[in-house]
């Protein structure tokens, strides 16, 4: 069942039980806040949803250069 911003429940609890410290997670919570889709999040990281789902709820870690592409997007939601 999904939630009116379209995240799943499941989903919007495992981001609340990820690490936040981790960046991808922070994002997640800021996408969820926003309305931000994960279709449009990883067509800006150029990775696919699948991947963007698991970076959210903290299970896989990005690559470095995922990790750069993350933080500027999370700067750049977090200022706007």
């Amino acid at each position: 069942m999904n939630d009116a911003r379209g995240y799943s429940a499941l989903l919007v609890q495992q981001v609340a039980a990820a690490d936040p410290a981790l960046p991808a997670v922070r994002l997640a919570k800021v996408c969820i806040d926003r309305n931000l889709p994960v279709w449009e999040v990883s067509r800006k990281l150029g990775v696919s949803r699948t991947i963007v789902y698991r970076w959210f709820c903290g299970r896989v870690r990005p690559r470095s250069n995922h990790l750069e592409k993350i933080v500027n997007l999370l700067s750049e939601l977090e200022t706007a």
